[in-house]
């Protein structure tokens, strides 16, 4: 991490110095609880240990080492970790050598952890979920994504890197539905972040490997139990992708997350790419009629790295954009969503153009977006 700060920000670098949980820790938690309580404090993003170094803070794109705090050796930093593992997940993690969980106490919040083994020995990376599920109002254009929400049916894709917010935006489309229809809303998550108690709907989060054995068996399940919503946080093979497309034809509305580094058109060419050659043809039939929506998102530091804001590039199906899925013309996409501003589509581009004008944003990342509609050209 060559761009980690020891200076800089120096009202933040004091507070940091000051902060209570790990200048006088609780000594009736586990060590690593004081860090994740410190790093909520101060609204970090994420907090990361690794061999041989102290704690680094994540907070708004920009890092901070706590360097008051103990450099951990392997066996130290080992206990550390282990000091919120039951012996079932140190079991797993030492047999899989990699492992993600959700750790939830009422001082730190719920806790997304990545655990890993790298030549240096364990390693921890530790996202701070946020205690609040945001509105749709404070993550992007509010007719757009109030839209997907009012839905009654079809397939609806939020894309995106790691990191991207993606679990953000649909926890608060989910809560938004929870809380203004009256629906059954059936979750399969890979881990569950955000919590959503029965508002207006009924919702049961599953996650897998604990409450459903794979993504497979839970879709079959929630088709056959006659859901309104069905959500999924990742798809990653090809019968997830059928069984998705299948319950949205069937009149079911399905809300599903998958990582891409581009825009809709790449997002469309890799849930078809999951199918054969010989499957193609119906494969773009079918999801040229039951698709709605993708949204692209990205996350922008604000200057001073005060915050973070989502930038939005989004498609809303049309009788136009369903004829290029039919007949492959997937690099024409990015165009027609960029002239149909007035049907709540925007590309990325006129996201960020946008954005520029609310906030003052870190850097010029302006071409990084042009990066989607480069790789199109490649399709």
């Amino acid at each position: 991490m060559d761009d980690l700060q020891k200076g800089g920000e120096p009202e933040l670098e004091e507070f940091i110095h000051k902060i209570e949980a790990i200048n006088k820790p609780r000594t009736d938690v586990p060590e690593i609880v004081n860090y994740l309580i410190a790093a909520r404090e101060i609204n970090a993003s994420d907090i990361y240990f690794s061999v041989d170094e102290c704690p680094v803070l994540k907070r708004h794109g920009k890092f901070h080492k706590l360097l008051e705090s103990p450099f951990y050796r392997q066996e130290e930093l080992k206990r550390l970790i282990y000091g919120i593992l039951d012996k079932s997940q140190i079991q797993r993690f030492e047999k899989q050598l990699d492992m993600e969980l959700v750790y939830v106490s009422d001082e730190t919040g719920s806790i997304r952890i990545n655990l890993y083994h790298s030549q240096e020995g364990i390693g921890a990376a530790c996202r701070i979920i946020p205690r609040q599920i945001p509105e749709l109002k404070d993550l992007g254009p509010k007719e757009s994504l109030e839209k997907i929400a009012d839905l009654e049916e079809g397939f609806v894709l939020i894309t995106g890197e790691a990191r991207s917010g993606k679990s953000t935006t649909l926890a608060a489309i989910i809560e938004h539905i929870n809380i203004n229809k009256k629906k059954v809303i059936i979750t399969i998550e890979d881990i569950i972040e955000y919590y959503h108690a029965n508002q207006s709907s009924l919702i049961d989060q599953r996650q897998v490997g604990v409450h459903t054995l794979n993504f497979t068996t839970a879709i079959n399940a929630a088709i056959r139990s006659k859901a309104d919503v069905i959500v999924l946080t990742d798809i990653q093979t090809r019968d997830e992708m059928s069984l998705a497309m299948n319950a949205a034809d069937a009149g079911i509305l399905v809300i599903a997350v998958m990582r891409t580094f581009g825009g809709s058109g790449e997002a469309i060419y890799r849930m078809l790419n999951f199918y054969k050659d010989s499957e193609q043809k119906f494969a773009r039939y079918q999801l040229s009629r039951i698709l709605r929506t993708i949204i692209w998102q990205h996350l922008l530091a604000l200057k001073g790295h005060v915050g973070t804001v989502p930038a939005m590039e989004i498609m809303h199906n049309t009788k136009k954009i369903s004829e290029l899925i039919r007949t492959n013309q997937l690099d024409k996409i990015y165009k027609e969503v960029g002239k149909n501003r007035a049907l709540g589509m925007q590309t990325m581009e006129q996201s960020f153009e946008f954005l520029q004008t609310v906030h003052e944003i870190e850097g010029n990342v302006s071409l990084a977006f042009k990066y989607g509609k480069f790789l199109l050209a490649l399709l």
